[in-house]
C-alpha cells in the first residue's frame, strides 16, 4: 500500500490496490496539466465530514490544509 500524511506523527491515509505498473510520468504530466489550469478548489462539509472538490472530479474527504486554486 501507498501511505500519505500531512504531518509526521499524525493521521495516515493508506491507498491499497495501487498498480505496480503505473506510469508515473503520465500521472505527473496529468497533474501538471491540472495545476496549470489553475482550477478552483472547493471545501464542503458533507454529513459532518470535510470534503475537497476540484472542478468536475469527485469530492474526497480530507483533514489537511488546501490552496484555493490548483496553480497556487
Amino acid at each position: 500500500p501507498v501511505r500519505a500524511h500531512a504531518f509526521p506523527g499524525e493521521a495516515v491515509i493508506s491507498f491499497e490496490g495501487v498498480s505496480q505498473d503505473l506510469d508515473l510520468s503520465k500521472v505527473e504530466a496529468r497533474f501538471a496539466g491540472l495545476i496549470d489550469q489553475d482550477l478552483g478548489v472547493e471545501v464542503r462539509h458533507l454529513h459532518g465530514v470535510r470534503h475537497v472538490k476540484i472542478a468536475d472530479f469527485a469530492s474526497t474527504p480530507c483533514g489537511g490544509t488546501h490552496v484555493r486554486m490548483t496553480g497556487e
